[in-house]
C-alpha cells in the first residue's frame, strides 16, 4: 500500500514537471513572423542574336541526315561528305556559343554595379 502511494506521487510529480517543461519550451519554439521578400525588378540585357535561333541538323540529301549512324537513308552514302557536314556544323555551333561568355559577363557586371 505504501509502495503504491509513493508511485502515484512520483508519477504526479513527473506529470507536473513534464507539463512545466512543455510550457517553457513551447514559448521558446515560436517562429518569428514570415518575411515576405520584396519584389525585385530586373532589367536583363537582350540575349545575343546568335543564340536566339537553333540551327537545323545537317542533311546530306532528303533521306540522309545527322546522326548518320542508324539512319536508313545514309547507308552506302559518301562518308567524307558526311564528315565535312559534321565539321562545318560543329564550327557554326562553336561560333554561336562564342558570344555567350561575354553576354554573361555583362550581366554579372551590371548586377555587381547595383
Amino acid at each position: 500500500m505504501r509502495y503504491v502511494k509513493q508511485t502515484r506521487i512520483i508519477f504526479a510529480g513527473l506529470k507536473l514537471m513534464t507539463l512545466a517543461a512543455s510550457i517553457l519550451l513551447a514559448g521558446c519554439a515560436t517562429a518569428p513572423a514570415p518575411v515576405v521578400p520584396r519584389e525585385i525588378s530586373r532589367q536583363l540585357p537582350p540575349a545575343p542574336d546568335k543564340l536566339a535561333m537553333a540551327r537545323p541538323v545537317p542533311h546530306l540529301d532528303t533521306q540522309c541526315h545527322f546522326p548518320w549512324y542508324g539512319v536508313a537513308g545514309c547507308k552506302g552514302k559518301d562518308a567524307r561528305a558526311m564528315l565535312r557536314l559534321t565539321v562545318s556544323d560543329n564550327l557554326a555551333l562553336r561560333s554561336q556559343v562564342s558570344a555567350l561568355p561575354a553576354w554573361y559577363e555583362g550581366v554579372r557586371k551590371s548586377y555587381g554595379a547595383r
